[in-house]
């Protein structure tokens, strides 16, 4: 069933996690669920037969739906705002491109291209921004994905009166992508931690529960860590560079505070 919004927070950082989740959702996430579940995940400890009998027993047995087509995200502007009246000692900017869903051809290269432009604390932008001018404290970046859409967020909160600042570096880091492309130092490393993350990334019954879940319900199958690093290390630099033109046409959020 669908869920109300959530009322517009007036802390910048839950703001702008509101405006990221909900394009999420409008590009196609959850809008194209099946009629009925596709997939019934129990974790814990339980005892696999008795699970299995009460999941069939309470929602049917029979194949799963059929996976929706996924959906055409929805077209980029360039620039989102979102205004909170009162005062804060801090603003928040981000970034926000509709990407691949996970099961599409280009998905990895769209999670590569991601890595060389920041991952928390490193990154192009996150050493520029954190490292070199003391702009930020830490760089939110993540591929949000289900099977059949995906999104590309960075997000970060700001001092008011670095925030000009801050933007601009945000758009300048961005378009760098094109004109100085990932070099082969940074593929090669991006492709390193993208399988190191495969293995550690999920550690609770609940994040493992839902990696695998997703991943199931995106490809029909569960892939080892041998098959994923294939994958990983099949995609070209040129499969990368190919995709930056998109990459690069999505929208800058800002957050402001006190106008």
């Amino acid at each position: 069933p669908h869920k109300a919004s959530a009322p517009d927070s007036d802390d910048p950082a839950t703001r702008i996690e509101q405006v990221l989740t909900n394009r999420f959702a409008f590009s196609g996430a959850t809008a194209n669920a099946p009629a009925r579940a596709s997939l019934v995940v129990i974790s814990g400890d339980v005892d696999a037969g008795e699970a299995a009998s009460l999941a069939s027993g309470a929602f049917g047995a029979g194949p799963p739906p059929a996976s929706p087509p996924s959906a055409a995200p929805s077209p980029s502007t360039g620039a989102v705002t979102a205004a909170i009246a009162d005062k804060k000692s801090q603003t928040a900017l981000g970034y926000m491109v509709p990407a691949p869903a996970m099961n599409d051809a280009d998905a990895l290269a769209w999670r590569l291209a991601l890595y060389v432009l920041s991952h928390h604390y490193e990154g192009r932008l996150g050493a520029e921004a954190i490292s070199n001018r003391g702009l930020v404290y830490y760089i939110g970046a993540k591929y949000r994905a289900s099977p059949t859409a995906g999104l590309i967020t960075l997000q970060t909160g700001v001092d008011p009166d670095k925030q000009g600042e801050m933007r601009d570096l945000i758009k300048s880091e961005i378009a760098r992508l094109l004109s100085e492309p990932p070099s082969e130092a940074e593929f090669a490393e991006a492709k390193r931690h993208l399988i190191g993350r495969r293995i550690s990334a999920a550690q609770s019954n609940d994040e493992i529960a839902e990696s695998l879940s997703l991943e199931w319900l995106a490809f029909g199958a569960l892939r080892s860590v041998d098959d994923f690093a294939a994958t990983v290390n099949a995609v070209t630099l040129d499969d990368v560079k190919a995709v930056l033109p998109t990459f690069v046409k999505g929208d800058i959020v800002t957050v402001t505070v006190g106008e």
